[in-house]
């Protein structure tokens, strides 16, 4: 049977049907799932075949752990989140989850946009994506001062999903967390410069049909110069690097999770010439692309 054409789009009903092996049916069975889903890691019954696959969601994960480790990645990056820390990944990253302690405590729910935008006419698409501008940082330390409202904002929000069905109630608990959330990522935000995240959010949106850092820089009113030296001073790594990494990392996935020739893969990344494309990614890898899918077959 030949493999999906793409990286793996899941919404939760499929991510469910394919990525879990044991559930508790009573939670997953809900017919809200596809938009908002809740669970106590240690308490409930949700076992994921791990290591899971690269894929993407439909909705944005966020993940608390109180207990035990999990260990999952987003993009280019793999993060180790341990007690006390948060994780927030967005809705169409490609990420995965490699590892969960047996002792692993804690939260995990998704939601999607639409949910949080249903029956408040004044949350539009525009407003809620400013509500998680402050989540950009996806791994999160939570100070104790605010543990102990966070959890009680998500143990309240599991209950009601658990025993009724006031979906309104869920929604303004879960904006409430994500206010209460801002003030801690605040302080990571600090830790980036306004510059350096939004080149790194035009390149997560644009490096599949934009590979010249001179458009970055003309879409941030900077010269490539500029943004050149910006981002190697408070990143350590050149503009290139980041978006070199972003193509690498989605000309693996390609390679290893989809059927595409060589030639599609090349025209889906945005490089015309497949010899270029052949070029670039041994250079970036050590390997050609079809020695590379003969290394993972």
């Amino acid at each position: 049977m030949a493999k999906k054409n793409f990286i793996p789009i899941f919404n939760p009903s499929l991510f469910k049907s394919i990525l879990i092996e044991e559930n508790d049916e009573q939670l997953l069975d809900k017919m809200i799932i596809n938009d908002f889903f809740i669970h106590n890691l240690s308490q409930d019954v949700v076992s994921l075949k791990l290591p899971l696959p690269p894929h993407r969601k439909t909705v944005h994960d966020f993940v608390l752990i109180t207990k035990g480790k999990m260990v999952r990645s987003l993009g280019i990056e793999r993060f180790e989140i341990d007690s006390g820390s948060a994780f927030f990944a967005p809705a169409g990253s490609i990420t995965t989850t490699e590892y969960m302690s047996d002792d692993i405590d804690g939260y995990f729910c998704h939601f999607s946009d639409d949910f949080l935008a249903m029956g408040n006419n004044q949350l539009n698409t525009h407003s809620h994506t400013d509500l998680f501008d402050n989540l950009k940082y996806p791994l999160q330390e939570v100070p104790l001062s605010g543990m102990e409202t966070i959890l009680f904002l998500l143990n309240r929000i599991l209950d009601i999903y658990k025993h009724t069905n006031n979906l309104n109630l869920i929604r303004k608990y879960l904006i409430t967390l994500f206010a209460e959330y801002e003030s801690f990522c605040i302080k990571e935000e600090a830790r980036q410069d306004s510059l350096t995240r939004k080149f790194q959010e035009l390149v997560i949106k644009n490096f599949k049909n934009v590979h010249a850092i001179a458009t970055y820089a003309e879409m941030l009113n900077v010269s490539p110069n500029h943004l050149n030296k910006h981002i190697k001073a408070n990143t350590g790594n050149t503009a290139s690097h980041f978006l070199r990494e972003h193509l690498v990392l989605e000309s693996k996935v390609l390679l290893y999770q989809t059927g595409l020739s060589i030639k599609e893969i090349s025209m889906d990344l945005g490089f015309k010439d497949v010899s270029y494309f052949g070029r670039f990614f041994k250079i970036n890898t050590g390997y050609s692309p079809s020695g590379f899918k003969k290394r993972i077959d």
